[in-house]
């Protein structure tokens, strides 16, 4: 998919190991093998370094990418919210917690920080993870105003004219979207992702670190049914929310 900022695919690792360093042996006539001193030094470096981010990661609260340097010297907006990934000690990794970080990253606009699994509870779902209705139960509970898009769009055009709107008035957008090719083609919605900015060639959305990060996604893509994330869903439903501020 075009002008992806962190790259193309579905999944991928959040953090890099670090590689062993090779080949720093040396033969000392007094006392045998030994390391080299800058040997030694670069692998203690790098196995702290090991330590701390496997820390973070491990917390679910890694340090986020940096926010894309969206173009909007023509046309746009960039609320410059740094994505987030699904808090691994709590989520169902397999279903997925897009609704509670998108709600996460929104608060976090606002100067609150709240744990995904406290946005979890607040939502008081029946299933491992936020659906539509339960993500505005957790808002509502959290203390978040917020919009909620009500017109009947005929296409997705309009859709994205009212996120743009929003997003001129410095209000985020949690989106439901599809992603083709899908699992799931009876669906509506597949995925839940923060929209933080747009320009003239498309929407910035925050998918969350666990599935492509920050990418801008094009508008001619989000009307297609081609692969990648897309507004077209069965019925013609466009779901979306505007967070607005903090009671």
């Amino acid at each position: 998919m075009g002008d992806w900022v962190y790259g193309v695919g579905r999944r991928r690792s959040r953090i890099d190991r670090p590689t062993l360093v090779s080949g720093g042996w040396v033969r000392c006539h007094c006392s045998g093998w030994k390391f080299k001193e800058s040997v030694v030094r670069l692998w203690v470096m790098g196995y702290l370094g090991f330590l701390v981010v496997s820390f973070l990661a491990g917390t679910g609260y890694a340090k986020p990418k940096a926010v894309c340097d969206l173009d909007i010297s023509k046309s746009g907006v960039n609320l410059y919210i740094p994505d987030v990934a699904w808090d691994p000690k709590k989520a169902d990794l397999e279903a997925g917690w897009c609704g509670e970080a998108s709600i996460q990253m929104a608060l976090s606009y606002y100067g609150k920080k709240v744990d995904q699994d406290v946005i979890h509870r607040a939502g008081k779902p029946k299933n491992s993870d936020l659906q539509d209705d339960d993500l505005e139960v957790a808002l509502q509970a959290l203390g978040a105003v917020f919009t909620r898009y009500e017109g009947e769009a005929k296409d997705s055009k309009e859709f994205v004219a009212w996120i743009q709107e929003q997003l001129r008035s410095n209000y985020p957008v949690i989106c439901g979207c599809k992603i083709y090719p899908t699992d799931q083609p009876k669906w509506d919605v597949d995925h839940f992702v923060l929209v933080s900015g747009y320009n003239s060639k498309g929407l910035l959305m925050n998918t969350q670190l666990d599935c492509d990060g920050q990418v801008l996604v094009k508008y001619k893509e989000l009307s297609s049914t081609k692969e990648g994330y897309s507004f077209i869903n069965p019925r013609k439903i466009y779901w979306g929310v505007a967070v607005t501020g903090i009671r």
